[in-house]
């Protein structure tokens, strides 16, 4: 979704949000929609000079800094656009930038006869999307449910679901057993490194709130194994053995569950949950 497809057409009145960034592409995206739009000769003057081959002509090649004076003259051309109360030319350039999305949506919309818009539907298709975005490179994401049991309920469907095909998948390769009892093996080896070496640097490891609460961690579990095939969390984006362990028992203690608890399971395996009451 183009950043600029949520805006409005009081742009002259409430301007851009300040932390609203346009990358390259979303430059070029806006550019392409810009010019396919209707304007008086005015502003297709102003546009034509914004063309990139124009916008650019001087440059052996476009720096960063470049990329954003563009984005800020796009930002100063809408502006302008609303300034002179130009509303029927922003909507339709917002429908152009919402042009797929929409012919996506009212697809689906046909194609489940209203359905998506339950919670069963959302239940039943959410691992794969999540899915897509991972194989498409757009993980971490943020998902928003209002419902807080829904929230909950997604993340322990997902977690469930990837402890069944990791099971399933080592079963098959014969690795069952063994390979968990080794993998395990390895992580306590390295739990154990990671709480030799804290010890060895309490003072130069503490963190607020020590103090108050050392020695009140829980008592240690057995670990959790996580085969990285059915994790979110990908090679080279997990935390440091020691930095995972500190972490993990701090919100033991504080939650009062256990390692075999399903969010602290799921936060193993790339997945997390927030809402009011989990504070």
């Amino acid at each position: 979704v183009h950043p600029c497809s949520a805006l409005g057409t009081e742009l002259a009145r409430t301007g851009f949000p300040p932390d609203l960034g346009f990358s390259p592409k979303d430059c070029m995206l806006l550019y392409d929609a810009i010019i396919g739009v209707e304007v008086p000769d005015d502003v297709k003057k102003r546009v034509q000079a914004l063309h990139p081959l124009n916008f650019f002509k001087d440059l052996l090649y476009i720096k960063k800094v470049d990329a954003q004076r563009f984005e800020k003259a796009l930002k100063q051309e809408l502006y302008l656009w609303s300034k002179n109360g130009m509303k029927k030319e922003i909507l339709e350039l917002i429908g152009r930038l919402t042009k797929a999305l929409d012919s996506g949506i009212k697809t689906l919309e046909e194609a489940t006869e209203g359905l998506c818009y339950s919670v069963d539907y959302l239940k039943e298709h959410f691992m794969a999307l999540m899915v897509d975005l991972l194989n498409a490179d757009f993980l971490p994401a943020v998902v928003f449910n209002l419902n807080r049991d829904v929230c909950e309920d997604l993340v322990v469907d997902m977690l469930f679901t990837l402890e069944d095909m990791e099971e399933k998948a080592l079963e098959a390769e014969g690795f069952s057993g063994k390979k968990k009892q080794k993998d395990l093996s390895k992580l306590k080896k390295q739990a154990k490194r990671a709480r030799d070496k804290k010890d060895r640097n309490k003072d130069e490891d503490a963190q607020p709130g020590d103090e108050e609460e050392e020695g009140q961690f829980v008592e240690e579990e057995p670990l959790y194994h996580v085969d990285p095939r059915f994790s979110f969390i990908q090679d080279g984006q997990s935390m440091e053995m020691g930095e995972m362990e500190w972490w993990l028992n701090r919100l033991l203690y504080k939650t009062k569950w256990s390692r075999t608890h399903p969010l602290i399971r799921a936060l193993q395996r790339g997945i997390g949950v927030h809402h009011d009451e989990l504070h």
